[in-house]
């Protein structure tokens, strides 16, 4: 029989909780027992104090590591078009357009049959746009529109999940630079009221959230991953590829248990804003692939709509990179 699915998460919040009694407890007894006192061994009104939450986090750690290495299968030995998708929506920043198929036309591009619809509105005008796409994560935020949303975050989201009755293809929606305005535009229980809005008429739909490397360091970073079912990663800066894989192995450490789907940016948008080295980006989709290969990502997330004309060689690189996999 197979083992049941646990929610790595709850083990993480439980880990956490632990940790803090531990703490106080050993800061307490310290307080009360000279130092030079454990230098030998512990009293017993320490070893009373501290046994039984010890042991417990003992036992915990051991569940953590087996389902860490029970989730993290080998994944696929290069990767399949099902899993990678194009961003893209109607936009006049960052040399952007307003054609409202700009994520479709993306898509096609690089050949890919999926697509994360952003900035545009959401309506069944919109859509019905979308139907070829074969999966589709949509908006459900108000980061950057090109439009003005009619409705709340929490509206927007449970108006997708209606939708995604009548649009089978909608896997997912997605809040875009969820950890940039946490605090700002929405608080963490907003962000899990997004997640409900978005489940309530169809709960087999992924609530993804944008974070950039350098937010994995946020102390809040575990709650904010509780609320999510996938981590759509980028790596804001170019210089960020020297850690990459560090980068990967903390994402699912501060995000246990929860689907990565990693951003392809051609563009430096941290340092220097110039399209990157072909070559180099070369290197990257190598080592977003072997990641991939190892089960730790489970697809690419490119932004191309806007990119293409932008940096043509690149993001002819990119098509022929996915070409060589994809028809052969």
């Amino acid at each position: 029989m197979e083992k049941k699915t646990v929610d790595l998460g709850q083990f993480f919040a439980r880990k956490a909780a632990l940790r803090e009694q531990l703490i106080a407890r050993n800061r307490y007894a310290k307080s009360v027992v000279p130092d030079y006192v454990f230098a030998s061994r512990p009293v017993p009104d320490y070893l009373a104090l501290m046994s039984e939450t010890s042991a417990e986090m003992d036992q915990l750690l051991q569940q953590i590591l087996d389902e860490q290495e029970r989730i993290r299968k080998p994944g696929p030995e290069k990767f399949r078009r099902e899993d990678v998708f194009v961003w893209g929506g109607p936009t006049t920043h960052w040399s952007g357009s307003m054609d409202p198929e700009t994520a479709v036309r993306g898509m096609e591009y690089f050949g890919a049959e999926n697509a994360v619809y952003v900035y545009g509105p959401l309506n069944e005008e919109a859509l019905e746009l979308h139907r070829k796409c074969k999966r589709l994560i949509c908006q459900v935020t108000r980061t950057a529109r090109s439009c003005e949303q009619p409705e709340s975050d929490a509206e927007c989201a449970e108006k997708l999940s209606r939708l995604s009755l009548k649009y089978p293809n909608i896997v997912g929606g997605i809040a875009d630079d969820l950890v940039i305005y946490l605090g700002r535009n929405y608080s963490l229980k907003d962000v899990m009221t997004i997640r409900d809005s978005l489940k309530k008429h169809n709960d087999k739909l992924d609530f993804c959230g944008v974070v950039y490397a350098g937010e994995l360091d946020y102390d809040n970073m575990p709650r904010v991953a509780a609320c999510l079912d996938v981590i759509n990663l980028w790596l804001e800066q170019k210089s960020d590829i020297a850690e990459f894989d560090l980068i990967i192995e903390k994402c699912l450490v501060k995000c246990p248990g929860k689907k990565i789907l990693l951003g392809v940016f051609m563009q430096d948008i941290g340092l220097s804003d110039l399209g990157y080295n072909p070559e180099l980006m070369l290197r990257y989709l190598d080592k977003a692939e072997q990641a991939y290969r190892s089960g730790k990502i489970q697809g690419l997330v490119i932004l191309g709509d806007r990119e293409i004309a932008k940096f043509p060689e690149l993001a002819q690189t990119i098509r022929q990179y996915f070409s060589r996999r994809w028809n052969s």
